[in-house]
């Protein structure tokens, strides 16, 4: 027996599992929309934040499960996500979304409900082998013989072709390679000059507009920029669209006013730099990871799909020979951005262009992306902004 989150994806065992969830994933804050704005409150820049230095003040919220107490919101006014239908036009306050053509009872490719859930449990939660897997098939067919009945499979192959065969929410895995051009030195050539490096990544457009379409993350879609202030009128800072950034970001998208009306889709990457060796011992790679500025932190937290890979980046090596060559450092420097460049160039149009986009709650809005903050250790960081690592000016 299952107990299904009625708005979410996720099932649990028992009844207080499915408690402790909906008490960690969908308690929201309550937030009071003033309207008009109350202008009463002094400009931004005389709101203090809790460490004293507002523009510095961290926007994603930290770890703190409990949300600060907010009294009042003012929302942005001109990058206000206007509800749209399907056609692109405004609706009424009030207005049921379009309905989707998903249907909730439709397993496939798998048989129902039962098939589903055990290629789940034999393929992502137990990782059982091949042979075992074959084996418990075929125990499972003899007990149902006598009943004239079969498993929810034939074979281990069966299962993995029906996974295989998923089509909903997938983007494919792409791959290019990048390849030193540069002038090569007289006699022995270092191997890094010579190596094909391999990335492999996925679309992050079609995976932000995926993103965005989860009816998951309905109770946690946060697309206005605001500011919330406590009942002694100070700035507080809960989610991401609350911070100075999302406001700031959308001051510069409202002075066109072709974008009166649309939501921001603010991009939050990062990179992990625990490599990943792959089999073939050729190579290393490491995951680059995306997010989104409108989902709440609490849903962040809880929801398995707010954070995901997009791409894997490639790491030359040089046997340490090279590691302080210039020539070596400045392809590896080039490696990451160009990698970084070629990955995100689909979102390119749909920062300067509104798109109309399906969200969590049923309703289509114009978008446009904005490339928020990209989160790394030191080296990274480095890396990305182009500085010498370990040094600084005297």
């Amino acid at each position: 027996m299952r107990y299904d989150c009625q708005q979410c994806a996720r099932s649990f065992s028992t009844q207080g599992g499915l408690k402790k969830h909906k008490n960690a994933s969908h308690k929201q804050a309550q937030f009071v929309r003033p309207s008009p704005p109350d202008n009463n409150f002094p400009p931004d820049n005389e709101h203090p934040s809790r460490d004293g230095s507002p523009e510095d003040a961290e926007e994603c919220g930290g770890d703190g499960a409990v949300p600060l107490t907010v009294e009042v919101s003012e929302y942005h006014s001109i990058m206000n996500a206007v509800r749209c239908d399907q056609d692109g036009n405004p609706v009424q306050d009030g207005t049921p979304p379009a309905p989707s053509n998903a249907q909730t009872n439709d397993w496939k490719p798998f048989s129902n409900r039962v098939a589903f859930e055990l290629g789940e449990f034999l393929y992502k939660e137990e990782q059982m082998s091949q042979r075992k897997i074959d084996k418990l098939l075929e125990l499972w067919a003899a007990s149902l013989l006598e009943y004239d009945g079969t498993p929810p499979f034939a074979s281990q192959q069966h299962m993995y072709d029906t996974i295989d065969a998923i089509a909903v929410g997938d983007v494919p895995w792409a791959t290019f390679s990048v390849k030193y051009s540069g002038e090569v030195p007289d006699g022995d050539i270092p191997t890094w000059m010579l190596s094909e490096y391999e990335i492999h990544f996925r679309d992050p457009h079609l995976l932000a507009r995926q993103h965005l379409s989860n009816p998951g993350f309905k109770d946690g879609f946060d697309p206005i920029p605001r500011r919330d202030f406590d009942s002694k009128g100070d700035r507080v800072y809960n989610d991401f669209m609350s911070g100075h950034w999302s406001w700031k970001q959308a001051d510069i998208l409202a002075q066109d006013p072709k974008n009166c009306g649309a939501m921001i889709m603010p991009l939050i990457f990062g990179s992990d730099k625990t490599t990943v060796s792959v089999a073939t011992g050729q190579n290393d790679y490491y995951p680059l990871y995306m997010s989104s500025g409108v989902i709440t932190n609490a849903y962040r937290r809880a929801h398995c799909n707010s954070v995901f890979p997009i791409a894997f980046l490639a790491t030359p090596k040089s046997g340490r020979k090279y590691d302080k060559d210039p020539v070596f450092q400045k392809f590896r420097w080039q490696l990451f951005h160009k990698s970084l460049a070629f990955i995100m160039r689909s979102l390119k149009p749909g920062m300067t262009t509104k798109q109309l986009v399906r969200c969590p709650d049923g309703h289509y809005r114009y978008m446009l992306y904005c490339l928020g903050p990209y989160i790394a250790d030191y080296p990274e960081q480095a890396l990305l902004t182009g500085i010498v690592s370990g040094w600084c000016p005297k």
